[in-house]
């Protein structure tokens, strides 16, 4: 099961709700993604445009590249290093769903600035 909070996401099992993975973090900067018992990740703004990246210290494990259109979104995870099966997956999950979540905060953030512009000029 899969929460999301303006700061926060969080992964947890349906039978016990035990946490599998928490993100947290502010928008547009890097954000901590923590496993219990496990490594902490980065999540960070990798280039230009929607570019991200997950890694371990100064390593990139994942790329996250994503684009939203009018009618689909898309993203693709690229992996920069060997990851076991389980976390890579988890990791992959995770960072498509914060990129696309980005992309929507960005969408929103454009279209409050639109609102703005054209109150003024009105």
């Amino acid at each position: 099961m899969l929460t999301a909070a303006r700061d926060r996401v969080e992964v947890r099992r349906r039978d016990g709700g035990t946490t599998v993975v928490t993100v947290e973090g502010g928008r547009r900067g890097a954000m901590v993604i923590r496993i219990p018992q496990g490594p902490t990740y980065g999540w960070r703004r990798s280039g230009r445009w929607q570019r991200w990246a997950i890694g371990a210290g100064q390593a990139d494990l994942l790329r996250v590249t994503a684009a939203q259109g009018l009618l689909k979104s898309w993203v693709q995870v690229t992996v920069q290093q060997d990851l076991p099966a389980q976390a890579a997956v988890l990791l992959s999950v995770i960072g498509g769903f914060v990129a696309l979540r980005e992309l929507q905060a960005e969408v929103d953030a454009s279209a409050a600035v639109g609102g703005i512009v054209a109150a003024g000029a009105g």
